[in-house]
């Protein structure tokens, strides 16, 4: 029996020997034929071949490339949808808080002109005092009694907006001192100018006659030519029994008053800053008539205070 059918069967049967006879017989068909032992090699290299697939499992390596969805830590880039804060600049919006600015306006309220307004009053006030723009014509020392005369005062008061205040006449009687009439200032005239702070002032220092250029209701100076006003009172601001043309209800030409003057100008009485009260001297007196009252420059006109 030739080697080669005694290997061919050895290898056909060789799992059914002891594994030492096997490995035996194996190496005697190896040893004793060359081309029988390169047959044998092909088949170890199918050995080779199932271990290498098994190096294709290694493939799964390629899984680590799943380690690019590290990339996806690039989301992180949408970390820059912060810049999505940026969104915030539209708080320059509260730019329109310049609007503020607006407020400025509000220094328009500073514009306001009653504070400048203030400061003329300021100068002395609202009107106050003034001397009647007008007497009582043909009725000369007749007024109405003291209430014709306070009538007046008002009425001319009112016609320059002044007529809020109470107002009364610079005059007296036997029974009432002018002084007592007139409340206790102070008093401003027509052209913003203080008369008197307090009526203390007015008794004690008078109407200074170098000042003296008095003003009717309108603002206007009395002229010269008219500048005798009826007081019927003595420099003090006192009642002189009998010189108040029978208490302003007569304009005889026997009954007789005092008169001052409004200008400083010609004789002032005792002291000229009294004047304005009494500025012709004892005996020398004014009728009561209107012809009396034009005689020495004057036309019934009176003084009149804002009394509240």
């Amino acid at each position: 029996m030739s080697n080669g059918y005694v290997c061919a069967m050895t290898s056909k049967y060789w799992a059914f020997l002891p594994l030492g006879l096997g490995l035996m017989m194996v190496a005697s068909c190896s040893d004793d034929d060359d081309s029988s032992s390169n047959t044998a090699g092909t088949g170890g290299g199918a050995g080779r071949g199932g271990a290498g697939s098994a190096g294709s499992a290694g493939t799964a390596g390629s899984a680590g490339t799943a380690g690019s969805a590290g990339t996806a830590g690039s989301a992180g880039t949408a970390g820059s949808g912060g810049s999505g804060g940026s969104a915030g600049s539209a708080g320059s919006a509260g730019a329109a808080g310049a609007a503020g600015a607006a407020g400025a306006a509000g220094a328009d309220g500073g514009g306001g002109d009653t504070p400048d307004a203030g400061s003329d009053a300021g100068g002395g006030g609202e009107l106050s005092f003034f001397v009647s723009s007008e007497g009582f014509g043909a009725n000369g020392g007749n007024f109405g009694g003291l209430d014709g005369a306070d009538a007046l005062c008002q009425e001319l008061a009112t016609a320059v907006g002044a007529g809020a205040r109470e107002w009364a006449a610079f005059l007296s009687t036997d029974a009432v001192d002018a002084r007592d009439r007139i409340g206790d200032g102070p008093w401003t005239g027509s052209d913003g100018e203080l008369i008197a702070a307090s009526l203390e002032d007015l008794v004690d220092d008078g109407i200074p006659q170098a000042g003296r250029a008095l003003r009717d209701e309108n603002g206007t100076v009395v002229p010269t030519n008219i500048h005798d006003i009826v007081t019927g009172s003595d420099q003090d601001g006192t009642g002189l029994d009998g010189l108040n043309c029978n208490a302003w209800t007569s304009n005889d030409a026997d009954d007789e008053t005092i008169v001052g003057h409004s200008d400083g100008m010609g004789p002032q009485g005792v002291d000229a800053n009294f004047g304005w009260i009494r500025a012709h001297a004892a005996g020398n007196n004014t009728a009561c008539d209107q012809a009396g009252l034009a005689a020495g420059g004057g036309d019934g006109r009176i003084y009149c205070f804002a009394a509240d």
